[in-house]
């Protein structure tokens, strides 16, 4: 029958009803562009863009047909995706923190273990726990998963074994200046991209790389089993600060 869809009336199918939608414009111009452009930047850059940016992707939008690999284009190239306040805004999902981990140490993995620990993290690989999926943010971020995502850490960075996931604390510091706590806190954290933790976070590292089982403070010296310990122990800090489960 008759129905009025958006203030068109006709005898509407499905495809007329979507094509009606999807044709939707006022002063701004393309409104499914607008609606689609902010949904895709606020999931691969930062929530809420501003009007500037919407505006350009709906441009994109309409211009190519409507063609979502090139919003993904523009949002990728565009400038404002890279800047500074772009940055530290998404919080990794377990997936991301996962394989995030083992790239950015260069780790060697058969990703069993990683595979299996995201249940625990909060995300069980194709399995949301409804229709509506994941709700993703800050809600990645409690204190259960939070434990598991430093038990998964753990487990790697103690693993000395070939079995597994495990990366060798000697290439980490492989071409680096390691001849004082501060350089190889500095190095690892520049691998790891948390140079921009706080700097009381940054001073713990470094106090940890100085300090002994004991508790005592024993300068760091860049010997094989200081390697072998301390830098283990330091990217287990580094993978669980706050600074490494934003991106």
């Amino acid at each position: 029958g008759i129905k009025t869809i958006l203030g068109q009336t006709g005898p509407w199918n499905g495809s007329d009803a979507l094509a009606i939608i999807l044709g939707l414009s006022d002063a701004r111009g393309s409104v499914s562009g607008r609606f689609t452009g902010a949904k895709l930047w606020s999931f691969f850059a930062y929530p809420d863009p501003p009007d500037f940016v919407v505006d350009q992707l709906a441009a994109v939008w309409v211009s190519s047909g409507r063609s979502i690999r090139e919003m993904l284009r523009a949002i990728f190239t565009s400038p404002e995706f890279y800047a500074p306040h772009a940055r530290g805004t998404w919080v990794r999902s377990p997936v991301e923190y996962s394989v995030a981990s083992v790239r950015m140490l260069e780790a060697k993995s058969d990703f069993a273990s990683p595979a299996a620990s995201l249940a625990g993290m909060g995300q069980s690989l194709f399995d949301p726990s409804d229709a509506k999926g994941w709700d993703w943010g800050l809600s990645w971020m409690n204190t259960g998963t939070l434990f598991n995502r430093s038990t998964f850490t753990n487990t790697m960075a103690s693993n000395r074994g070939q079995n597994g996931t495990h990366f060798d604390p000697n290439a980490v510091l492989l071409g680096k200046d390691a001849s004082t706590a501060d350089k190889v806190v500095d190095a690892v954290a520049d691998r790891l991209n948390v140079s921009s933790a706080a700097p009381s976070v940054r001073q713990a590292w470094i106090d940890y790389m100085n300090t002994n089982d004991a508790g005592q403070r024993t300068p760091w010296t860049d010997t094989a089993g200081n390697v072998d310990k301390k830098v283990r122990g330091l990217v287990h800090l580094m993978l669980t600060s706050p600074a490494f489960q934003f991106a």
